[in-house]
């Protein structure tokens, strides 16, 4: 009997490890709200209804429609105090967020990732590159062409740098 309930409390615990952190995801809501033109809300809402009503008639669902708007991102950035005086991602407020809102198994995994898009993003910069939101050496690490990347644009790709941590627990979400 000790044992199913050993077995239901870890179960419990692991569910609740990989929940986000509802800081976070206020941020989130806030800038959706206040950054997302009302009409890409309305085409997500209604994208949303429409994969639902098909999921329950067994048919196959579209892709759900995500705006990718820069502004957006860099909201959640500013509203989690997670910017340098530069306006780039701030590492130490990033390992602080991840300290106290990230379960150690998952936040290894995010650690990890976040010191690899520090790197890509440092070279980009250091190099004058646009910062494409992939570790280096990947296939979508900064090209050759010299361009002035928009930080808001900068931290779209960190974001989406961060959201590729390869676990199947969802810290920060791209798009």
């Amino acid at each position: 009997m000790q044992s199913i309930i050993f077995f239901a409390t870890f179960i419990a615990l692991a569910a609740a490890a990989c929940d986000r952190s509802p800081k976070l995801v206020g941020a989130e809501d806030l800038c959706w709200s206040s950054k997302v033109k009302i009409v890409d809300r309305v085409q997500y809402t209604a994208k949303s209804v429409l994969n639902f009503a098909k999921e329950k008639l067994g048919l196959g669902s579209e892709e759900q429609f995500n705006p990718q708007q820069c502004d957006y991102y860099e909201c959640i950035f500013a509203e989690m105090n997670m910017l340098n005086h530069n306006g780039f991602p701030n590492e130490e407020k990033l390992v602080e967020f991840i300290d106290n809102n990230v379960i150690y198994t998952h936040a290894k995994a995010q650690y990890e990732r976040l010191k690899l898009c520090q790197e890509a993003l440092a070279y980009s910069i250091s190099e004058n590159k646009p910062f494409l939101g992939a570790p280096l050496g990947s296939d979508a690490s900064p090209i050759s062409v010299d361009i002035i990347q928009p930080k808001c644009e900068i931290l779209q790709e960190f974001m989406k740098c961060l959201a590729l941590n390869g676990t199947d627990c969802v810290v920060f979400k791209y798009p």
